[in-house]
């Protein structure tokens, strides 16, 4: 790691107990040490997370929002039932190349953080931009608005589930008053950190559950949309499926489907940010991963087509956030499928917050936060969670959940997830800079690349297509949200050199967040 070289001026060793310490290998001159600094884990110890354990953390975060709230705002842009279901497909295999991406770099550099991790090998100069950036921006922006839209989804079916005997709520389930779904949000989020303080276990315990009433829930979804075949046979036809789609004028409007597709999905790398906390991850991430995201999208496609069979067209494409909603009424369970969906949101809400807090707890034992670093990257002795990631999480999750932000949902699920796209994108170069650096490297999964390459110019179509205005697009966050992300990563790269990079550029004394670091 680049610390050694910083802090080898060093006169003086500080002796700390185990759980402060950060501890770090010597640098040897053999090609093959670097080896021994990528795959420090948990690979011959304990850990909370085996194989089910981990795919169901992935199959909790994915099981969300995304597959209730989003397929009706994407048959609006698309006017058509068959291209939602084509960018579902679409958006399977997309996420599935993705994940056995990460199965290589998890494997190959088995260290919790996720893509912080992975961009500190890839692109170490200068002076690791590329980690501070990602970190930033992930820490400020993306975790923490993929958090916030789940939990106010959460907060709205559970409070449509409360009053389903008003018939208004369903219709204006997106423009409740702002404390009606806030402070319910903000009790879910409080709940879920709770109970994630108090046991790593426990947490793993509630998210498996709740991972299993997901997968229930939508198969039950699919079952019963199935059975309305029978009824309307001819809504499977191609004519009926595709007559309407738009063309290819309308690009930015597929280009944000995809986006919504993809938030869909979001929660498949999850695992990635846990590997110090799974048994063998080299060998375990590589069944973990790509089997949540075969359930998941599976479950997703079939879903789709239940939802095409049995909604009219007429109503397809009105009203696309109350869709879910619509289909429960559809299927005789509309109170039924809002609690369900509520209970969905919550479990994705769990799992968010777990991954968010290790990736924190990470950033903070690379020293990416002033003066924070050594308290934030702490782990409880006694139940073996990152305590003060997750107060520091909840305390910052409660400011943005009462920002006055109108229909807050639409904006957060865009702005966050464009931002995605370019970590993938990202983490895909990294993957093609370690093969070429790091031959020898020991990688115990391969992916082909051509299937990486594949996966960074589908990424490149999806991004430039939000910026190419649709004909019929004239809300200004819809036309430009990527431009809060451009200031967010403006933001993010003068943070890095005031805070980070400057310092360091002529010291050869000991960062004030390295000062309890142990050598080895």
């Amino acid at each position: 790691m680049s610390e050694v070289s910083e802090t080898s001026g060093t006169s003086e060793k500080q002796i700390l107990k185990r759980s402060d310490a950060i501890y770090i290998d010597p640098p040897s001159s053999s090609g093959s040490s670097n080896s021994s600094i990528y795959s420090r884990n948990s690979d011959n110890g304990g850990g909370v997370l085996g194989v089910f354990s981990g795919m169901w953390l992935n199959v909790n975060l994915m099981i969300g929002s995304g597959i209730y709230a989003t397929p009706g705002t994407i048959m609006v842009l698309t006017q058509s039932g068959g291209m939602t279901l084509v960018l579902y497909i679409l958006g399977f295999f997309y996420v599935m190349i993705g994940s056995f991406i990460y199965v290589e770099l998890g494997s190959t550099i088995s260290e919790s953080g996720g893509e912080q991790i992975y961009f500190e090998k890839a692109f170490p100069k200068p002076k690791k931009m590329v980690a501070y950036i990602f970190s930033f921006i992930s820490i400020i922006l993306v975790k923490p608005l993929g958090i916030i839209s789940i939990s106010i989804a959460a907060s709205k079916y559970t409070y449509y589930a409360i009053h389903s005997y008003d018939e208004s709520i369903l219709e204006n389930i997106n423009n409740l008053e702002f404390w009606k779904y806030r402070f319910i949000a903000f009790g879910i989020i409080s709940m879920v950190t709770i109970y994630h303080l108090l046991s790593n276990k426990v947490a793993v315990w509630i998210n498996q559950i709740l991972a299993v009433i997901k997968v229930l829930t939508l198969l039950t979804v699919v079952i019963i949309g199935f059975t309305k075949i029978t009824e309307n046979p001819k809504r499977l036809s191609f004519n009926y499926l595709f007559s309407n789609a738009r063309g290819i004028e309308y690009y930015k409007n597929y280009a944000n489907s995809m986006l919504k597709v993809l938030f869909a999905y979001s929660g498949w790398n999850t695992l990635n940010y846990s590997l110090d906390e799974m048994h063998n991850s080299k060998k375990r991430l590589r069944i973990s991963n790509p089997a949540s995201v075969l359930i998941v999208g599976i479950l997703y496609c079939l879903t789709i087509l239940a939802l095409i069979v049995s909604v009219p067209k007429e109503e397809l494409f009105t009203s696309p956030e109350t869709m879910s909603a619509k289909l429960g009424k559809k299927i005789g369970s509309e109170v039924a499928i809002a609690i369900l969906i509520a209970i969905s949101c919550f479990g994705a809400v769990g799992s968010g917050i777990w991954s968010n807090s290790r990736l924190i707890a990470s950033v903070a034992k690379a020293g990416f936060i002033p003066i924070f670093s050594p308290v934030l990257r702490r782990f409880d002795e006694r139940w073996f969670t990152p305590f003060n990631a997750l107060i520091f999480q909840w305390c910052y999750l409660t400011i943005i959940i009462f920002l006055p932000l109108k229909n807050p949902y639409s904006v957060l699920v865009n702005t966050a997830q464009n931002t995605d796209i370019i970590v993938y994108f990202m983490c895909a170069i990294g993957l093609l800079v370690l093969r070429k650096t790091e031959p020898e490297l020991h990688r115990p999964f391969r992916i082909d690349l051509s299937w990486v390459y594949f996966f960074i110019l589908f990424s490149l179509a999806i991004f430039v297509g939000t910026f190419i205005p649709a004909p019929d697009t004239s809300n200004y966050i819809e036309r430009f949200n990527y431009i809060l992300i451009i200031i967010v990563i403006i933001f993010g790269l003068i943070c890095w050199y005031l805070i980070y990079y400057r310092p360091r550029r002529n010291s050869k004394s000991t960062p004030p967040e390295m000062a309890n670091v142990v050598m080895n």
